[in-house]
């Protein structure tokens, strides 16, 4: 048997790598998430959607979370939840009506 025969047979044989370290997602159990009311998210979302969109922060390349945190008087962390609250609300709805 020649190397190339030898070579094509060890690769064949060998599991094939994914092209990036995939792993399955874990689901996170982060306590600010759950302690958000949903009535708190839905005014913090609008508030959000209000300066981002409206006022075209996002036109501005230095604006960061950080600075939406202050303007809102609170903090990244409920922005994060907020974010996370509004999405999956919206893949849920999303999901549900097909």
């Amino acid at each position: 048997m020649s190397d190339v025969e030898k070579k094509s047979e060890t690769q064949e044989a060998a599991p094939k790598k994914k092209p990036y370290n995939l792993r399955e997602k874990k689901e996170k159990k982060a306590a600010y998430r759950s302690l958000i009311r949903a009535e708190l998210a839905d005014e913090l979302y609008d508030k959000i959607l209000n300066i981002v969109v409206v006022q075209k922060k996002y036109k501005d390349p230095n604006y960061s979370a950080k600075d939406l945190a202050k303007e809102l008087k609170t903090n990244t962390r409920y922005l994060s939840a907020v974010a996370n609250y509004a999405l999956t609300s919206f893949l849920d709805f999303s999901y549900d009506s097909h």
